[in-house]
Formats: structure tokens, C-alpha cells, sequence
């Protein structure tokens, strides 16, 4: 059957001393599944690699890995649950090069249950590799509606994935577990509890890893107000996996859900606050993490903070409310806006930036009720830009590819 990846225009304004101009971008790569199913969540997740670009559509159970050709983008590889049960893959992606691991939140490992009553599980495999079945990772509790694999990140050889319901530190306190990648095998490695985890924080709602650092979301836990999140950030040294801080929003609030999204380059940490609209990024010092910028959308709300990407100097948050993805520039050591990423498939309840991946020069961006299943853009930095995506251009022609 013949699958297409169209072309569409995507706007920007560019935002700076001068004032904000509409300019039309470069040509986007739209990945669009065209039938799956009706609400297929195309696009809830999305993870973008050398390798090429992984798209979660939770509802149907399946996660699309498009390789990379010197063309673009090859016939998509349907991922499917491996084990016969349907639970929730692509709830969660992540990839580092060749290797995806893909949550499955609502996966019975043990008896294969039905529903939300099952303790989740992750799907790692090495498409270089090609070593037969996917491996499945689980965490050793697997009690009853943990939602292990609820979320995901993987950097080098190391995966943490979160599990938003574990009881281990309280009901519903939540947790997150890491795994290393041994002999092309991965292995458990610790379970990263908070030192100040309480019932309801629902840890590992969001998790990020880069190098020894990891951070850890519970936006529902408890502060000087109740509901107003936090982000624990952990630290790997020789011993293992140490607690080292918990941020707190400088201006919490009731039900902020503050650690709703969080993202890491090692050095940075960026923590999303929907509620108040707005993300916070964090530096590590000599002295520890220490607030360095708060960033707000340029318009309106629509849950800015809601997903996070950084990578070095380069910083995008989306505000799937507004369909938008604001992206911000490191300079001086001052985070400058640069642009507020649209797109016509945008509109109504689309939910364009509801998910977010980076790689180099391109960004990734999930409209998950767009059209009648979802969707992804891909979209490229113009060379010799200001850091903006895309620049003045003539239309593309559209590529194929197959499904």
C-alpha cells in the first residue's frame, strides 16, 4: 500500500529586538499514517535519532520507525506488541540511535490482565542489530496499576522509565527505574526514590537522562501548596544512584504541576509548570542546581511547558493548547526567544507540540488529534540561520514512501 509523507507550510515569527515577522519555513516532512484508526493517538510520542524518527500511536497499540535513507525517510517498520497483548505501546518512545524503547504502561507481564489493573512493561530493541524478539524490561514489584513505561528516556547505555503509580514510598508516591546495556543486553540497574517521596507525588510522571545525570517528574507532589509539583534530580557515581536535589517552582501554586515535563543536557535542567504556564531552567553549580531563567510563552498559555527538548545552547517547549512550540537560544548566558513554531494543521483541538524530539538540526512535532488519527512534522534549521527553522523558501515537492 502506498503510504505518503506530504509537504506542508509551516509558519514562524521570529522574535526579537527588531519585533516578531511572519515568515513562511521550509517545507516540513508531514508523517501522516492516513489509516490507522480513528483517534489513533499518531503522534501522543515521538523520538528522532541519525537512525530516523519513532511515532507512538498509543491507541492502536503500535510505534512507526522510519529509517533513514540518503533519499529521507524509508517504508516505515509497524512495531507491535511482541507478546500478544495489547497495552498501550507507544505510550512512551525514546531512542539513541538505533535502539528504541517503547512503554507499554498498561502490559501484564506476568498474566497478560486486561486494562489499567496491569503493571506495565518496556520494549527495547537494536534495529542495527537485528538480534531476534525485542527484549521486554520490567521492574521487580510489578505491583498492580504502577503504569511502569508511562514515560521514557535513553541516553548511551542507560534507560529510565517511570512508573507514576508505584506504592513503594506511599500510594500512588511513584518512582522510576534505570537499566544499563550490557553485552547488548539490558539489565536492571537501580529503582530512584526520592529521599523526600510521599503518597500522590506520582514520580516518574516525567524522566529524562543524559550522561550520570537524571531527573525524575512528580508534579502532583505536595510543597507549601498542595499539588504544586517538583522535578528530583539524581546523580550516578561509582557507588550508584544517589538523590542529590529537588526543585521546586520559586513561585509555586496549587495543582501547578510543576514537573510535569523535564528535560536535560547534563548540565541544564528545564522543568514544565502548565498551570502557570511556564518552564523553568535550572543550572548546576559548584554549589548545586540553581534557578537560572523562568521562560513564559509569547502569547497566551496553552499549557507552554507542557513538553521540553534541549539540546546544548537550543531549547524548545510547546504549548499544545495554542498549537504552538516556542524555542529559546542560549547567549551570554541569557535564554533569548528566537521563534513561536505554528502550522495550519495546527487549528482547533490539534494539539500541534504535544510532543517534541530533536536531533541536530531537525525538530519533531506531534499533533496527536489532528485529522482523524494524529500526526508528526519534521522540520529542518536553515544553514546559516539565527537558530529559527526553516527561513524564506520555495514550496518542495513531496516524497513517498511506503506502508
Amino acid at each position: 500500500m502506498q503510504r505518503i509523507i506530504q509537504t506542508t507550510t509551516v509558519t514562524a515569527c521570529l522574535l526579537g529586538a527588531g519585533g516578531a515577522s511572519a515568515q513562511n519555513m521550509a517545507p516540513a516532512v508531514l508523517l501522516d499514517p492516513q489509516a490507522t484508526q480513528v483517534d489513533a493517538g499518531y503522534g501522543t510520542t515521538l523520538a528522532l535519532t541519525s537512525f530516523g524518527a519513532a511515532i507512538g500511536s498509543v491507541a492502536d497499540n503500535r510505534v512507526w520507525v522510519y529509517p533513514r535513507y540518503r533519499s529521507g525517510f524509508g517504508d516505515p517498520i509497524i512495531v507491535t506488541d511482541p507478546f500478544g497483548r495489547n497495552k498501550g505501546l507507544g505510550a512512551s518512545v525514546a531512542m539513541h540511535g538505533s535502539t528504541l524503547v517503547a512503554g507499554a504502561p498498561f502490559m501484564d507481564p506476568c498474566s497478560g490482565g486486561d486494562g489499567p489493573a496491569s503493571s506495565g512493561v518496556l520494549i527495547a530493541y537494536d534495529f542495527s542489530a537485528q538480534r531476534g524478539a525485542p527484549q521486554q524490561l520490567t521492574h521487580p514489584g510489578q505491583d498492580r496499576l504502577d503504569a511502569f513505561g508511562c514515560s521514557v528516556d535513553i541516553d548511551a547505555d542507560t534507560i529510565i522509565a517511570g512508573a507514576k503509580y508505584d506504592n513503594t514510598s506511599g500510594h500512588s508516591a511513584g518512582t522510576a527505574w534505570t537499566f544499563r546495556n550490557i553485552n547488548g543486553q539490558w539489565t536492571r540497574e537501580a529503582q530512584l526514590v526520592g529521599t523526600d517521596a510521599h503518597t500522590g507525588d506520582l514520580a516518574g510522571w516525567s524522566v529524562a537522562v543524559k550522561g550520570n545525570v537524571a531527573v525524575v517528574g512528580a508534579p502532583f507532589a505536595n510543597t507549601t501548596f498542595v499539588g504544586a509539583g517538583v522535578a528530583r534530580v539524581f546523580e550516578r557515581a561509582a557507588s550508584g544512584w544517589t538523590h542529590i536535589a529537588t526543585l521546586h517552582s520559586p513561585t509555586p501554586m496549587s495543582n501547578g504541576a510543576f514537573g510535569v515535563a523535564v528535560a536535560t543536557d547534563g548540565t541544564r535542567v528545564v522543568v514544565g509548570e502548565t498551570r502557570g504556564n511556564r518552564a523553568f531552567v535550572y543550572l548546576r553549580t559548584q554549589s548545586g542546581w540553581q534557578l537560572e531563567q523562568r521562560l513564559t510563552p509569547s502569547r497566551g498559555g496553552g499549557e507552554f511547558g507542557a513538553k521540553i527538548q534541549i539540546d546544548g545552547g537550543r531549547l524548545f517547549i510547546g504549548a499544545p493548547v495554542s498549537n504552538a512550540v516556542e524555542s529559546f537560544a542560549l547567549a551570554n548566558g541569557q535564554w533569548t526567544r528566537v521563534q513561536r513554531i505554528t502550522s495550519s494543521y495546527g487549528t482547533g483541538g490539534a494539539q500541534f507540540g504535544s510532543a517534541l524530539a530533536l536531533h541536530g538540526r531537525e525538530l519533531l512535532v506531534g499533533a496527536r488529534f489532528a485529522g482523524p488519527d494524529g500526526m508528526a512534522m519534521l522540520m529542518k534549521q536553515a544553514p546559516g540561520s539565527d537558530g529559527s527553522f526553516g527561513g524564506p523558501t520555495s514550496p518542495g515537492t513531496p516524497s513517498t514512501a511506503r506502508r
